[in-house]
């Protein structure tokens, strides 16, 4: 009797995977991935806030408690600024 070998098809060969992609599965692993990408973040948050807001602000209207008074010019009002905010 002569022996024979197996088919190709039936042996079964464990996938080769880098050490790298057995720790991403790891829970611990990828918690501490989230921690770090969060304290980065807190880091670009921080640096934003270390300069300060500069915005130009408009504000208009009419000062008078009568409506026939609105359209004459002492009625209206206007304002137009910068403001700065720490």
């Amino acid at each position: 009797m002569e022996p024979n070998p197996l088919p190709v098809e039936l042996i079964h060969r464990p996938s080769i995977r880098p050490a790298s992609s057995l720790l991403e599965r790891r829970p611990d692993v990828a918690a501490a991935e989230r921690r770090v990408a969060a304290a980065n973040a807190q880091i670009g948050v921080a640096r934003a806030a270390y300069f300060p807001v500069f915005s130009l602000a408009a504000a208009a209207g009419f000062d008078s408690t009568r409506s026939s008074n609105w359209v004459t010019a002492p009625s209206r009002l206007w304002s137009l600024g910068p403001r700065r905010a720490f």
